[in-house]
């Protein structure tokens, strides 16, 4: 190793255009990210609400337990675990303790928080962490690309297209709209990196070099762990190089991100690991006031459907494949196949090694390397099969994205592309930025390749739809069934109608009878409305309500009932007035109550009709949501009805949710 740091620095001078073209990416890729963060969304997943969550809560109320963070509207997330009685975030807890320290000092300088100045206080710190680390980092890393040392006709086409890569095509870059571990992590590669090239091919063996290999290199650890093996490769080199100097500089330095990061895992977890290491245990899998964590049952991407020769394939080159997405990182392969070949024959030659760390072949080897061992460190964890969840990308290994670019300019080596070459070079670097830049605004959302794939019917990880037990016709779900009167079968449903006028309806119980020669069970309305009173009473024959009959069919009535009377009672009965189709069911909720502290489980279902007034020719829509419970008398939680007018511009709403109820069931 002493004779590669001992080789002349070889590479040509950069010529005054590629630096001034890569400078023009620079500026280019920073501006667009800026405006790109200015249009994002605070708090966009659950992934960076759980980090969001600690910080708040550590600078307002100074601990790491966010039970009352997620409380707030906007701020609840799936990615936390419940320790004893309390939660706290899965994401390893020094990230968040640093940006805390940011948080705190925009808090006090500016009076910002994110309470009161969200947006603001999210996107300038985001800008500390994400844009201006990013900016430093692409400088750093174009600067070892021009310094190559590979000498060949394409060169200059190499560092130009390593350039655009760098700047405007790879998948890191839409998350530097979130707070995340990802983009930190390649930022660190990059300046270990950078400190290697000076300690390696700029013969600086200055203690300094060493130790910023050394914290940097730590930092990337304590964002992705896999990175620990990027960690133990630079101490061996580096202690081939100087035993002396790594003990002295490169150990301390690591030493400190490494102690921060094992003591904020003591301090929140108890074990030197975070949270997220105890993933499918109770600490992760939990009912909590009756609603069970979503780690329990699992949806959509998250539910762990596909194979290992599936889920290899889409990592891969399927939906969210690393050369399908990002084809560009082709070039990537040739690269390492080049730097293996070269330190073969170098090493059989006695030749020495090129001394910049672009062309530098066991820095090639060891990107490949880590590659292989980090993909194949999560293709292990079979438990969790979901692609790093709804994202644009394989995120989990997007630390590396400073490896796959330094080993394109390797591809060029002794090698100049013809017209159809740089032809297809060029549509893998076009496709590669739609796909970084195609979700502008957010990273959380499924790559185009997946929607692309579902809409075409080869992949479907969709939930099958939530179904009724039997079909409803109307938004009462069920009847008592007592031989007699029961006093406590009734529920009442408050809130707000037209022009905010309160309203409340109490349905109850009102026993059998005989209406028309048939059996029926009396059910008495109270609505109560401005301070008016309406009583209604109704009979409802059981049998044809069991067996989904429209209310027009099982509403009994007196002979020589007005037919307004009829028609009232079965737009009450049906939700929403005209000839409306069986209630869908929607999804599956829980609706927290008054009546007790633990939620409920509902079942939410939804019907329309549209009416068409003659003389006008206008339509206007109805559509009637009602929460399905049965732990509650009638089966109903809440129900929610809607008029829209034939632009579907919502003209009333008005929710009633159950306030008070003579008893809860036991659900069967």
């Amino acid at each position: 190793m002493s004779e590669i740091a001992a080789q002349p620095d070889a590479a040509p001078r950069d010529s005054a255009a590629l630096a001034w073209l890569c400078r023009l990416v620079i500026v280019v890729s920073t501006a667009l990210s800026i405006a790109r963060l200015m249009q994002a969304e605070p708090l966009q997943s659950a992934n960076d609400r759980s980090r969001w969550c600690t910080v708040r809560a550590l600078v307002e109320q100074g601990t790491y337990r966010i039970d009352d963070a997620r409380r707030v509207p906007g701020w609840d997330t799936i990615d936390l675990v419940k320790s004893g009685e309390h939660f706290y975030s899965t994401k390893p807890p020094l990230l968040a303790t640093l940006v805390a320290g940011l948080y705190w000092t925009v808090r006090h300088t500016l009076g910002w928080t994110l309470g009161n100045h969200l947006e603001a206080t999210t996107r300038l710190i985001l800008c500390v962490i994400n844009v201006f680390p990013m900016t430093i980092a692409l400088t750093l890393l174009l600067r070892l690309v021009r310094k190559s040392s590979l000498t060949s006709a394409a060169c200059g086409f190499a560092t130009i297209l390593t350039a655009l890569t760098a700047g405007f095509a790879t998948l890191l870059l839409p998350f530097v709209t979130t707070f995340n571990n990802h983009t930190p992590a390649a930022f660190s590669i990059v300046f270990a990196l950078y400190a290697l090239n000076q300690i390696f091919a700029e013969n600086r063996q200055s203690g300094w070099w060493f130790a910023a290999a050394g914290f940097w290199s730590a930092i990337a650890f304590t964002c992705e762990l896999p990175a620990a093996a990027f960690l133990v490769a630079i101490a061996g080199w580096l202690a081939v190089v100087s035993f002396r100097r790594t003990l002295l500089w490169f150990v301390p330095a690591a030493i400190v991100p490494l102690a921060a990061f094992f003591a904020t895992n003591m301090l929140v977890t108890g074990g030197p690991m975070p949270f997220y290491s105890a993933y499918g245990s109770e600490l992760y899998e939990f009912v909590h006031e009756g609603v069970p964590s979503y780690w329990m049952h699992p949806r959509g991407i998250d539910k762990n459907i596909d194979s290992f020769p599936a889920y290899l394939v889409h990592c891969v080159i399927g939906h969210h494949g690393l050369l399908s997405l990002s084809p560009i990182f082709v070039l990537t392969l040739l690269g390492w196949t080049r730097a293996a070949r070269d330190f073969a024959a170098r090493r059989r030659s006695h030749e020495p090694l090129t001394t910049t760390l672009a062309g530098f072949a066991p820095i090639q080897l060891l990107g490949a390397a880590l590659t292989l061992i980090t993909l194949a460190f999560y293709l292990t964890r079979t438990a969790n099969y979901n692609y790093g969840g709804v994202s644009v990308a394989l995120r989990w290994m997007l630390w590396l994205v400073p490896f796959w670019l330094l080993a394109i300019p390797v591809a060029f080596k002794n090698w100049e592309p013809g017209r159809t070459a740089r032809s297809l070079i060029g549509s893998a670097l076009a496709l590669s930025v739609f796909s970084a830049w195609c979700p502008f605004s957010t990273p959380w959302r499924q790559p185009w390749l997946f929607d692309v794939m579902t809409r075409a019917g080869w992949i479907d990880y969709s939930d099958p739809p939530p179904q009724l037990e039997r079909p409803l016709t109307t938004w009462v779900s069920r009847l008592p069934d007592a031989p007699h009167r029961d006093p406590d079968y009734w529920v009442e449903l408050s809130g707000r109608g037209i022009e905010n006028i309160p309203v409340s309806i109490r349905i109850a119980d009102g026993g059998r009878d005989v209406v028309a020669g048939t059996e029926v069970r009396i059910v008495e309305v109270t609505e109560m409305r401005d301070g008016h009173t309406t009583l209604s009473t109704y009979a409802v024959d059981p049998v044809a309500f069991a067996a989904t009959a429209p209310p027009s069919a099982f509403l009994q009535w007196p002979d020589g009932t007005d037919s307004a009377v009829t028609s009232a009672a079965e737009k009450f009965w049906t939700g929403i007035p005209g000839d409306a189709a069986n209630y869908r069911a929607a999804a599956e909720r829980y609706l927290r109550l008054s009546l007790r502290t633990d939620a409920f489980r509902c079942l939410q279902s939804y019907t329309s009709s549209t009416t068409t007034d003659v003389p006008t020719g206008r339509s206007t829509h109805q559509r009637c949501d009602v929460w399905i419970c049965d732990e509650l008398p009638f089966g109903v939680a809440q129900r929610e009805t809607q008029i829209l007018d034939d632009r579907r511009q919502l003209l009333t709403r008005q929710r009633l949710t159950v306030t008070a109820a003579g008893k809860t069931l036991t659900a069967p």
